[in-house]
């Protein structure tokens, strides 16, 4: 499914470009990065790969199956968002649980 990037990003946004900011390198080469995200929800758990091409500025692509764009866990759309705007391409692997998100480069 492709989901676009944010237009507006919200603030879950800072900590995602915080943590993808000062742990580039680590992504670049192929180390797993954790990103905690302080609110008072915990927002839904889940594990997606998403495709980052360098280019598009419009979407990227991802493994979800749901059909309802609207459905897709903000979470992982700011963190893919936030890879995009860093600079980083590629495969990923994000997941979210509890507060705590885990970024690889696949």
């Amino acid at each position: 499914m492709k989901v676009p990037y944010l237009k507006r990003p919200g603030e879950i946004y800072k900590p995602c470009k915080t943590g993808v900011s000062r742990k580039k390198n680590d992504l670049k080469n192929g180390k797993e990065i954790t990103i905690t995200i302080n609110r008072r929800k915990p927002g839904y758990a889940g594990e997606i790969i998403v495709a980052i091409c360098e280019g598009n500025d419009r979407h990227f692509d991802t493994n979800w199956s749901c059909q309802d764009v609207t459905r897709f866990p903000t979470r992982i759309r700011n963190a893919a968002t936030a890879l995009h705007h860093e600079g980083l391409y590629g495969m990923f692997r994000i997941s979210h649980c509890k507060g705590t998100m885990r970024i690889r480069k696949l």
